[in-house]
């Protein structure tokens, strides 16, 4: 199922959905971001769970995984710098 998405300037297609599975558990991301600057990912998942990984080369190291509750998170945004993160949760406000 293809789903068009606007974002920013830019118009996007989401084809496929994934899972990813980090220490041994598998989640279902919802959301992402990526700065490529320093090599920061965080995901942010249907589960209300959030990681912050660090890309180096072709295996991702989790710097941290965080919980903030049961409702999925709609967007995760990492600043240019990478040293602050802006969550939205549709449901919570």
């Amino acid at each position: 199922m293809e789903r068009d998405i606007m974002k920013g300037k830019g118009r996007f297609i989401l084809k496929d959905t994934h899972c990813l599975k980090i220490n041994e558990k598998h989640i279902k991301v919802k959301t992402s971001d990526f700065n490529l600057s320093n090599g920061l990912l965080i995901l942010g998942t249907t589960s209300g769970e959030f990681q912050l990984m660090r890309i180096t080369g072709h295996t991702p190291e989790v710097i941290q995984e965080f919980e903030i509750g049961s409702f999925q998170i709609d967007q995760v945004t990492l600043n240019s710098t990478g040293n602050w993160i802006a969550m939205g949760v549709v449901e919570n406000g």
